[in-house]
């Protein structure tokens, strides 16, 4: 009786075994996780790439906001010139006016 019971142990065993194979669940599970890690990869690859885009385009940004700066100080400059240059000419033209 115990080796009948040892067997039917087996025999309900054994399906069990071949229906769910640890061994294929295993190296599926592995390659799906080599998968994601490559994917993982690509997007922070892609990421970093963005980054380096986006500090670039910061930095001339800022050298665009500089330029810009600089020529409205000369601008500034310029202007301050040409409105003294024109308060000196009506200045001489009114002396000239009046001898």
């Amino acid at each position: 009786m115990e080796k009948l019971g040892g067997w039917i142990f087996i025999i309900l065993l054994l399906p069990f075994i071949l229906g769910c194979n640890p061994f294929q669940e295993m190296r599926d599970a592995r390659i799906a996780a080599e998968r994601a890690n490559q994917e993982a990869k690509m997007v922070l690859e892609k990421m970093k790439e963005y980054a380096e885009k986006t500090e670039a385009a910061a930095k001339r940004a800022e050298a665009a906001a500089k330029k810009a700066e600089e020529a409205a100080v000369l601008s500034e400059n310029f202007s301050k010139k040409a409105e003294a240059a024109s308060l000196k000419a009506v200045g001489s033209f009114e002396k000239k006016m009046k001898k």
